[in-house]
Parts: structure tokens; C-alpha cells; sequence
């Protein structure tokens, strides 16, 4: 199975940044978040055998293209922001999905080097392993927002890596108060069922039911919303688009903190908010090596699949990939994960499993 990423709809539609541009080649295969069978192996690999479930970490890192001494960012475990994503023997390209020599997930085939790939436990169903990938950015995200016991989180968008992230603090920061800002019913009912203490709709009386759960307070403006003093310690934007960095700017109380999980959108973003305001501004990219407060390290990647593991959480994540295609109905697919309200989906996913994987000549 293979999912289908809110940066893939960018590149389709034409819509997202063209800064990650410059580090792609074409042309490439779709498709980075991936469970898969091992079908062959190289002379060299002892890692992984023929026939395995496994899943593939994206990141095309130092480690991946046979580069030594690694970069900087990958000695120190943050190797998805590698910085010779042009040298090795691979052509450049950040991820998997991007780069013109691996190949995708969209594709009936890919090859991975032995150090992406991870073994799906036994107990992990497949249409809950293909969220590995989306978990491990969303775990990685909690991970680099250095969450505080007791502190008041606001996640802004509850689709997949909103939910995800809802579920990764409850995992590694418990005692926090999550507050969640949805926009259709079935993504409240989830948020609710991931670990949300309070829901807020995303329409027009957002701004008064936040300032009645935070305790902050509203000065009208003309022509945009309100201006906010107060609100939550830590703000959780994973949507990307300019409104809810504006939101996620406004309702993040001083000194607060604001972390971009969402991959942006380009935007004007009015900053007196967060000069104002002095917030911190953290970006959240991919996954990496996460420390733990004894020092210790484990790769989001294994943080991530220890969770899915879990019994107790399978039935609420098995819901978020109900919406499966095989490949050759990519059209409904990619409408159907363009139009969540419509089609009530949470994560599209190709169904390598299903007949007919093959799309046909339409012509």
C-alpha cells in the first residue's frame, strides 16, 4: 500500500512552494509513504530477506547514498535534512517519491537501500503500517516541540498529521491539554477518539470558543480577525496554509511556541503576531533520531511502529485508510483525498493488493 501525501496533491495541482524543487529529479514516481514485500535482494544485504513486510523510511540521507563521512545533520541523527542530497550513487532528490533512480510508491516497484527498511511487525496490519510514514513525521514533531507537563496544545487541522499528532502527545506527553480545531464531523468524531480534550470547529466561531477555553482575550479588527492576547502554550499548525498560520500566530500566548508540522504553503503571513508576541517558530521536517530526557535515541521510524503495535489503538487508526484504490482508479483516488469533506477521508491509499493495479490506456 502506498498513501497518498498532501505534498503529492501540491506537486499535482501545482500549488505548493518551489523551494523542494531544486533537490528532485525527473522524472519521478509518486509516493513516499510505503509498506511493501521484499521480492529481491541485493548480494550484499543480510538485513532484510525475501518475502518480508516492510516499510520504507523516505529519507535519502548520507547512510543511503553510500557517503562517508556522513554530513553534519546526519552525524547528529537528523538525517532527513542531509546536505548531499546531489552526491552519492543516486541521482538527487530529498526522498524516495522524488528522486528519478528509485522509484515511488505509485509504482508496482521501487528499490530501497537495506538501511530505509523497516520490518512490519506481525501484529500491524497492513492498512495501519502504511501510516508509519505520516506517524514518524507527526512523533518527530512532538519530539523537536520540547512539550512541557501541563502545557495547553492547540492542533490546527485534524487530518491526518493532526490526528497523528494528537496521538503522539497523548503517547510521549501525556499530561498536556489538547485542544483540537477541526473542520468536517468525521474528523471531530476521530480527534475525539485519538485523545482531543476539547474540539473546536474551524468555521466563523472559532475565535470566541478558543478565547472561552484559553481564557484569552479578543480585540475586534477591521477586515480580518480579531487580535489575541493569551492563549495556548504550544500551537500545532498541520494544515500549512496562510489562514491557519495566521491563527496558529495569533493564538499561541506570549513567549509560546508555534510549530509547523503542515508543509507551508507559499503565503504573506502577517508577523507583528509573533514579533509581538516574542514566539518561538519551529519548523518540524520528516523524522530523525529523537532523544529522550535520559539521552537515550530511538529513529521516529521505531518510535513510530512500537506504537502502531499497539492493540488498544489499532481499531481508531485502521479508520483513517477505509478510502483504498488499486492504482488504476488513481483518478478517484487522488479526488478523494483532494475532497475529504465529500468523500469523508482521512488518508487515501493505493491497494497494491487488489486486481487490476494496472492503469489502461484511456485513449
Amino acid at each position: 500500500m502506498s498513501g497518498i501525501c498532501g505534498s503529492d496533491l501540491a506537486v499535482l495541482s501545482s500549488t505548493g512552494s518551489r523551494y523542494l524543487s531544486a533537490v528532485t529529479s525527473f522524472p519521478f514516481t509518486p509516493g513516499h509513504e510505503i509498506v511493501g514485500e521484499v521480492t529481491a535482494i541485493g548480494s550484499e544485504v543480510s538485513s532484510v530477506q525475501i518475502g518480508e513486510r516492510v516499510v520504507v523510511e523516505p529519507a535519502l540521507s548520507c547512510e543511503v547514498r553510500e557517503i562517508s563521512p556522513p554530513c553534519k545533520p546526519c552525524a547528529s541523527g537528523n538525517y532527513a535534512n542531509c546536505e548531499r542530497l546531489s552526491e552519492g550513487n543516486i541521482g538527487i532528490g530529498l526522498q524516495t517519491g522524488y528522486c528519478k533512480d528509485t522509484g515511488g510508491g505509485w509504482g508496482a516497484e521501487l528499490i530501497a537501500h537495506e538501511k530505509q527498511l523497516y520490518k512490519v511487525p506481525p501484529q500491524v496490519p497492513t492498512s495501519v503500517a502504511v501510516l508509519t510514514e505520516p506517524l514518524s513525521c507527526a512523533i518527530h514533531g512532538v519530539f523537536q516541540a520540547k512539550i512541557q507537563k501541563g502545557d495547553t496544545i492547540l492542533i490546527i487541522g485534524c487530518g491526518s498529521l493532526g490526528l497523528l499528532s494528537i496521538l503522539s502527545i497523548k503517547a510521549f506527553a501525556p499530561s498536556c491539554t489538547i485542544i483540537a480545531m477541526a473542520k468536517h464531523s468525521h474528523q471531530m468524531d476521530l480527534a475525539w477518539k485519538f485523545g482531543a480534550d476539547y474540539i473546536v470547529n474551524s468555521g466563523e466561531t472559532s475565535y470566541s470558543e478558543l478565547s472561552k477555553l484559553t481564557k484569552a482575550k479578543l480585540f475586534p479588527l477591521i477586515f480580518e480577525p480579531p487580535a489575541v492576547i493569551g492563549g495556548s502554550d504550544l500551537t500545532f499548525d498541520c494544515v500549512g496554509t496562510q489562514s491557519s498560520v495566521r491563527d496558529a500566530f495569533r493564538w499561541t500566548r506570549s513567549h509560546g511556541t508555534v510549530v509547523l508540522v503542515g508543509m507551508p504553503k507559499p503565503s504573506k503571513i502577517d508577523l507583528a503576531p509573533f514579533w509581538a508576541q516574542e514566539l518561538t517558530l519551529k519548523g518540524t521536517y520528516a523524522y530523525g533520531i529523537e532523544s529522550n530526557p535520559a539521552g537515550q535515541g530511538k529513529r521516529s521510524f521505531e518510535l513510530a511502529l512500537e506504537l502502531l503495535s499497539k492493540k488498544n489503538i489499532q481499531d481508531n487508526l485502521i479508520k483513517l485508510t477505509q478510502n483504498q484504490f488499486p492504482l488504476n482508479k488513481y483518478r478517484d483516488a487522488i479526488s478523494s483525498a483532494i475532497t475529504t469533506g465529500k468523500s469523508r477521508s482521512i488518508k487515501t491509499v493505493f491497494d497494491f493488493r487488489q486486481n487490476s493495479i494496472w492503469y489502461k490506456d484511456q485513449e
